[in-house]
């Protein structure tokens, strides 16, 4: 895929969050898009930030993004090998959890060209790995759901056995940067989780793991308010449940070890990191040996 548009532009301007008129290429299509910059953390950290591509829907009929409106790009954060393989990382991430459940995002990687317009006569041209996640309007409606976009939201609406995956998964994943509270600055709930009423409950949809240990960023540190030395450190973040849920949802991921495992070999980018990254998810699954224990550290730090 090639992106060209006025990177220079838009990476000066972050905080206007202006869309940037650029043209994307692929499959012998030529495609006008919209380019804005969206993150948070990232923006503050990173080089190069994570992006939202708007499309017309006239513009994409008969393309790969027929049907698309607004979809996020994953990008890496600095320009350096090593950030490349933090994003590949990231996306491992992703495809574990959709291993765990079919309320996940689902990704595609990409092989991105970007050419900034600004240095045209120069060929100012990256080529890095990036890729690309499913809009929530188009994971409601693969579960038969509806977004929500809520203030808030009640324990007792929450779907239990969804969010025992959820809080299961981010603690397997070593993933503290997410809150079923909303940021001041945000007009909605949550950090870090999308919510998807589906039957009159809600379906805790998880995204955003640069920040989680199996990732390890150089930029990442976990809040000060936990205690903990490092991201790589599992902390339990999620609300008291009682323990069958519990029991239940350490059985469903020890059924899906392999796949789950898998998952990582599954970005073929990331073949030189995988090792680590299933030596980090096994203490996991070595620490499920004793159900028990791990109970027990869940019932110490629940919310």
């Amino acid at each position: 895929m090639e992106l060209e548009g006025p990177f220079t532009t838009l990476v000066a301007n972050i905080p206007d969050r202006e869309q940037h008129d650029m043209t994307l290429r692929l499959d012998g299509f030529e495609l006008p898009v919209r380019v804005r910059v969206r993150g948070k953390s990232r923006t503050r950290e990173c080089e190069f930030p994570p992006l939202r591509l708007h499309f017309d829907k006239n513009d994409v009929k008969g393309t790969v993004f027929e049907g698309q409106h607004k979809l996020k790009l994953a990008t890496h954060c600095r320009d350096r090998a090593s950030a490349e393989i933090n994003l590949l990382d990231e996306l491992a991430a992703y495809r574990a959890f959709e291993a765990v459940s079919g309320a996940a995002f689902r990704t595609r990687l990409v092989r991105i060209r970007y050419i900034d317009a600004a240095h045209k006569s120069k060929r100012a041209v990256t080529v890095r790995y990036a890729f690309l996640i499913e809009s929530i309007g188009e994971l409601a409606g693969r579960i038969n759901g509806t977004p929500l976009e809520v203030e808030g939201v009640r324990r007792s609406e929450i779907n239990e056995a969804q969010a025992a995956l959820v809080y299961m998964f981010q603690y397997m994943i070593g993933n503290t940067d997410w809150s079923l509270v909303r940021n001041e600055e945000d007009e909605e709930c949550c950090h870090n989780l999308d919510l998807v009423e589906v039957d009159g409950s809600t379906y805790l949809i998880p995204y955003d793991f640069d920040l989680a240990g199996v990732v390890n960023a150089p930029y990442a540190r976990p809040d000060p308010s936990l205690g903990l030395r490092s991201v790589r450190q599992r902390r339990y973040r999620g609300y008291c449940l009682p323990e069958p849920a519990h029991r239940r949802a350490i059985r469903h991921f020890v059924d899906r070890r392999r796949t789950i495992l898998a998952s990582a070999g599954s970005v073929p980018a990331a073949d030189s990191d995988v090792a680590r990254i299933v030596n980090y998810l096994d203490d996991f699954f070595d620490d499920t040996g004793k159900p028990d224990r791990l109970l027990a550290r869940f019932e110490r730090y629940c919310l």
